[in-house]
């Protein structure tokens, strides 16, 4: 969530176009939403979340900022798929192998949402655009 804040931070500063708008408002407002809850759940259940960003997603953020290709909304969208299919296993795979009842509980409610956002991702990626 740590990458679509700060890549949300990005995409809002910039032109956004007008087919991907909801698709960007909508992921942008769901990590705003589920962060804070995710670090409060951390925190109860004595979890210390990731804080820094592996180097790729840093990379990513680096490329939104300063030079995005082929603009800025079709980087942000190519981004925020791969970002999602990434929360989408780590979901899965806390469903299937996860020990903590709370974790699966988080991962049960958020894997519809991760699905959904995901596929107006993909929708909203001009025609010839796909990742």
């Amino acid at each position: 969530m740590n990458f679509d804040l700060d890549a949300c931070s990005f995409v809002r500063r910039g032109p956004i176009e007008p087919t991907a708008r909801a698709a960007v408002e909508q992921v942008c407002a769901d990590a705003a939403t589920y962060a804070p809850r995710l670090q409060a759940l951390a925190a109860r259940e004595g979890v210390r979340l990731p804080t820094a960003l592996p180097f790729d997603l840093k990379e990513k953020l680096v490329s939104l900022n300063y030079h995005p290709q082929p603009n800025l909304t079709v980087e942000f969208l190519r981004d925020e798929i791969g970002s999602h299919e990434s929360a989408i296993a780590v979901f899965q795979g806390e469903l299937r192998e996860g020990r903590n009842q709370a974790f699966q509980q988080t991962a049960r409610d958020g894997l519809p949402v991760l699905e959904r956002n995901l596929a107006m991702l993909r929708a909203a990626l001009p025609p010839g655009m796909a990742e």
